[in-house]
């Protein structure tokens, strides 16, 4: 593939199996990972059916194409690698991928570039009701308080703050920031002071507040 000849790489593939030489999964990685990053998602999504019809299931190549999107204009193909990941989870196969931190940071870092925050949370909230949302991201869900904290989203904000918690997820200095910033910002002081209060009150998490004290400040 190094001339950019994605087709003639495709041909390839299909010619090995009428062959009788079956590619590994190392081959349809690599493979997957050049048409992917090069945005060619005809040819990816031909290669993911020919992945499928052997049998090919996978967090790895879940995980290359999410990686894959990073920009707005790719909502519809990050959509697609959704639908595909239920999909997958789904199959009969002891190799069918599994939702573990690696995955999940995967899919909210391309939520996260194409600002499909929507999905994101429904996301989130899905897995949590079913059990199987790993354990959070300190910095991942930095980024999510504060993109809702724009949007207003409160409820959110509050709902992923508990999961955070209840996961015992230590938070960074960002994430504090960002929570305080969305509570100052949408009018709750009061409630950034609590939390400031309420961190300081924590020796191990003490050291976090004067990097954000400033927000009230102002």
């Amino acid at each position: 593939m190094a001339d950019g000849n994605d087709r003639a790489a495709y041909q390839l593939l299909r010619e090995m199996k009428d062959a009788g030489i079956e590619a590994n999964r190392i081959t349809y990685h690599s493979s997957l990972g050049v048409m992917a990053q090069r945005g060619n998602y005809k040819a990816v999504w031909q290669l993911v059916d020919e992945m499928q019809t052997n049998g090919i299931h996978s967090s790895v190549a879940l995980a290359i194409l999410l990686r894959s999107i990073s920009c707005r204009s790719q909502a519809a193909e990050l959509n697609r690698i959704v639908q595909l990941l239920d999909a997958s989870s789904k199959a009969e196969t002891e190799e069918k991928p599994v939702m573990d931190e690696a995955l999940f940071a995967s899919l909210a870092e391309a939520c996260l570039r194409c600002g499909s925050l929507d999905l994101l949370w429904e996301r989130t909230r899905l897995y949590s009701n079913q059990n199987v949302l790993p354990k959070l991201s300190a910095p991942i869900c930095g980024s999510m308080i504060e993109l809702f904290g724009q949007t207003r989203k409160m409820e959110r904000i509050m709902l992923l703050w508990d999961m955070i918690a209840a996961q015992e997820v230590m938070p960074t200095s960002m994430t504090l920031g960002c929570m305080v910033e969305a509570l100052v910002s949408n009018r709750r002081v009061e409630e950034a002071w609590q939390l400031v209060n309420k961190t300081w009150q924590d020796p191990v998490q003490r050291s976090l507040v004067n990097t954000v004290t400033y927000l009230l400040r102002s």
